[in-house]
């Protein structure tokens, strides 16, 4: 769905902050929209699974009163993910947990308006329910 340009600035993102394995866009259902990985990290990490827990996890939070979702970060072992939420679309960076929680956190500002060229790509595709 995304075009040349716009995996080319996620990739360049991914390569700005050592230990960042993976950049993936989702929709508000999980359905991946574009995925960045490491030169060095070919696997998949993420397991779809893992993501649709996180969506619900994020509706969840928006229950409590305290605002709209921002963002998450998570640890496992050796990995941490951090996820945005730029609605409608969920961002999410899988990074070592060696890696600088605050540069992953900063990336927000410059993948905000990636991710909305990748919205309106998105609303451009779909056809309009009349």
């Amino acid at each position: 769905m995304a075009d040349g340009s716009t995996r080319k600035s996620l990739q360049m993102l991914l390569e700005s902050v050592d230990g960042l394995f993976q950049l993936f866009v989702a929709d508000r259902e999980g359905v991946p929209i574009v995925t960045v990985t490491a030169a060095n990290n070919a696997e998949t990490l993420l397991r779809p699974q893992l993501l649709t827990s996180y969506q619900a996890a994020i509706e969840q939070s928006s229950k409590l009163g305290l605002g709209g979702h921002k963002q998450m970060v998570c640890s496992y072992g050796t990995l941490q993910l951090v996820l945005f939420n730029i609605s409608p679309l969920t961002v999410t960076l899988i990074a070592s947990s060696q890696a600088n929680t605050g540069l992953l956190l900063g990336l927000r500002d410059q993948i905000e308006p990636i991710a909305e060229q990748i919205n309106q790509a998105v609303a451009t595709a779909l056809p309009r329910a009349d």
